[in-house]
């Protein structure tokens, strides 16, 4: 065996090593990885023709009907399911804007996207706003929400949460979101 072949038997496990030490420092370190999965709940609202799916560490569903909630104490972060009926036919962004006008709303900083909710594909719009308070218009919170409309009735699901606490329950949400259906 020559010189050139050794160097390159020897780098080839010597990066087979730092691989395997990597990964066992990865895995060791709690991180999720494809393979580890989270245990989900179903949520389903006969009565309004909706379901979904949770983390099954989120606290519990509070409200029925046309609302239910997640509340997160002691942060004050929730995140709600709201169904509306609407008295007349109306697009999701003539909807959006009467929705918003009931909150105190910064639209400096509203930022919108059309979007679909998954599984069905159904359209649907996103919007992620600052909620401010006083004449200073000091934030005290943001809003994200995705709004979708079947027939006569409409289906928020808004998260709302503490200017630092926005990723603690931003997966959570997402997957309300990713598996909302209207049954």
């Amino acid at each position: 065996m020559n010189k050139n072949s050794k160097y390159l038997i020897g780098s080839f496990t010597l990066l087979f090593a730092v691989i395997l030490l990597a990964n066992h420092v990865y895995s060791q370190a709690g991180v999720n990885t494809p393979t580890q999965s989270q245990s989900f709940k179903t949520y389903q609202n006969a009565l309004f023709g909706f379901q979904f799916q949770y983390p099954s560490d989120f606290p519990q569903i509070k409200g029925e009907g046309a609302r239910v909630e997640f509340p997160f104490e002691p942060c004050g972060d929730s995140i709600e399911i709201t169904v509306y009926d609407l008295s007349e036919p109306t697009t999701l962004q003539k909807y959006l804007r009467a929705y918003l006008a009931k909150y105190p709303v910064n639209y400096d900083t509203l930022l919108l996207n059309q979007t679909t909710i998954t599984p069905d594909k159904i359209p649907a719009i996103r919007a992620e706003f600052d909620i401010p308070i006083g004449i200073n218009k000091l934030t005290i919170g943001k809003s994200i929400l995705y709004m979708t409309m079947k027939n006569d009735t409409a289906y928020v699901i808004r998260y709302f949460f503490g200017n630092e606490t926005i990723d603690k329950h931003l997966s959570g949400f997402q997957t309300i979101v990713d598996t909302f259906k209207i049954t």
